[in-house]
């Protein structure tokens, strides 16, 4: 009964027991001279985490043979249900990849007029509506 009416911000009430739990768990290892592994994210003060890293990317990275129309895409979802946006980059060398998609809502990204045999990078970074954002790895196709 406690715990449903408790609230340290607005919000989902969900969120707000992680964030308590989160809080006791630390205090509780430290106070006992324990180190607590850090989350392999970090809450912002909403509580709000970011999406998780992009991935199954299609093509799957590493794939040859691939069309020169073709559609990017990939999977990934926010611990909050929040919506996501993604950038999209792309190009044939990783140090300079181009922004193709910015903001873009869909986890899909269509190209078209590719060359033959030339090998591709791309990656997607993953951000919510409240700025939480997770860089994605690079991946690659011919």
């Amino acid at each position: 009964m406690f715990m449903e009416e408790c609230y340290i911000l607005p919000g989902k009430k969900m969120r707000n027991l992680r964030v308590i739990i989160f809080l006791v768990a630390i205090v509780l290892f430290y106070c006992e001279g324990k180190k607590l592994p850090l989350p392999t994210y970090t809450p912002d003060i909403r509580g709000n985490t970011s999406p998780v890293e992009p991935y199954e990317p299609i093509p799957a990275d590493g794939s040859t043979d691939q069309p020169v129309n073709l559609t990017l895409s990939w999977k990934c979802y926010d611990p909050e249900d929040d919506l996501i946006k993604y950038d999209v980059y792309f190009g044939t060398d990783t140090s300079v990849l181009e922004l193709i998609a910015e903001n873009n809502p869909d986890t899909f990204c269509v190209l078209d007029s590719l060359e033959n045999e030339t090998k591709y990078y791309w990656k997607v970074n993953a951000k919510d509506i409240y700025g939480m954002q997770v860089l994605g790895s690079i991946w690659s196709f011919i």
